[in-house]
């Protein structure tokens, strides 16, 4: 740190000396806010209504351990739920395979009824393959159609953009 000294006349006549801190590196030193004290009464009425200051930056800063998940006790939410079964109680999987069956007795008896009826695959084949071909053939007459434009030379782009 390098201190300088200023000598400067003021109006009075007498020198006066200044002392600036400049730090090797350039930097000012660093600026430091000192807060005032509340005034008493403002403490009395805080106190009495329990307000809490807001977080402040070097709160924030601080790491918080003691909220780690694992530190804390399981509580009655976190606990497993304990199933006792009976004799006769459905298992998760004898209740899939009954719904499962229900299903399938539901869905016969709807195609015996005459409800449900079926298509053959095969036409929904056709129909794809057809829309498939017009894709193609489009996309073709495109391409050929803009390479006989690149072919072509024009110098007449106002033109070609009016039509």
């Amino acid at each position: 740190m390098v201190k300088i000294l200023f000598k400067l006349k003021t109006i009075c006549s007498f020198p006066v000396k200044i002392c600036c801190n400049i730090m090797a590196s350039g930097r000012r030193s660093g600026i430091v806010y000192n807060k005032p004290q509340e005034p008493p009464f403002l403490r009395a009425i805080k106190e009495k209504l329990g307000y809490k200051p807001p977080p402040t930056i070097d709160s924030k800063r601080q790491v918080a351990t003691s909220d780690d998940a694992d530190s804390r006790p399981d509580g009655p939410e976190d606990q497993p739920t304990v199933v006792v079964l009976q004799e006769g109680d459905l298992t998760m999987e004898e209740y899939k395979e009954k719904v499962r069956q229900i299903a399938e007795n539901e869905e016969k008896k709807m195609i015996e009824r005459g409800d449900i009826t079926f298509q053959k695959p095969s036409s929904k084949e056709s129909k794809s393959s057809s829309s498939n071909e017009r894709k193609r053939k489009n996309t073709d007459s495109i391409i050929s159609k803009n390479q006989q434009m690149s072919r072509l030379l024009t110098f007449n782009d106002e033109e070609e953009e009016e039509e």
